[in-house]
């Protein structure tokens, strides 16, 4: 299924294969630099598939320093680092660049939400849009709402969200 540790190595080699055949198909180096960043994520990957993505995104970005999605997938590098600061800075750029850009605007939510920035988490998360279409939103407004002391508002949601997302541990 989506999400699972063998597909994001396939997509690993996909892209490596795509990228062979043409080292500057600047769509396999953004998403290759994506899915190492997704591999150390989201399947504990190795010190060297973060820094070879950061080395990919850092250079999508030296290329093209106006593109929102080349320093959104610097900021995911950085998230994926550890490196909170650097991650909402590339956030933050990419949003004045594209500010209609929801997936960032929830990963910068996130990382506010992680640095006990609630405030700030909560009003990004509440300009999306489109919540449907941005992963687990709903459950980060609803722990915003709880840590900010709003705990009936927030139990609504947390009940909503379970309703609507039963197989999520995180609803």
């Amino acid at each position: 299924g989506i999400g699972q540790a063998g597909n994001n190595e396939r997509a690993i080699a996909l892209y490596r294969q795509a990228l062979q055949v043409d080292p500057e198909f600047a769509e396999a180096r953004r998403g290759l630099s994506r899915v190492l960043s997704a591999q150390v994520c989201l399947f504990n990957g190795s010190a060297s598939a973060i820094h070879e993505s950061m080395a990919l995104a850092d250079a999508e970005v030296q290329r093209a320093p106006a593109d929102a999605a080349a320093h959104a997938l610097r900021g995911y590098a950085y998230d994926c680092m550890g490196q909170m600061s650097e991650a909402i800075a590339d956030y933050q750029q990419a949003l004045q660049l594209s500010p209609d850009d929801e997936r960032t605007r929830a990963s910068l939510a996130y990382l506010y939400q992680e640095r006990g920035e609630l405030v700030r988490a909560l009003r990004e998360n509440l300009a999306i849009k489109a919540p449907e279409r941005v992963r687990f939103r709903d459950v980060q407004v609803a722990r915003e709402l709880e840590l900010l002391g709003f705990t009936h508002a927030a139990a609504q949601r947390h009940a909503r969200n379970f309703q609507l997302y039963p197989d999520n541990v995180f609803a």
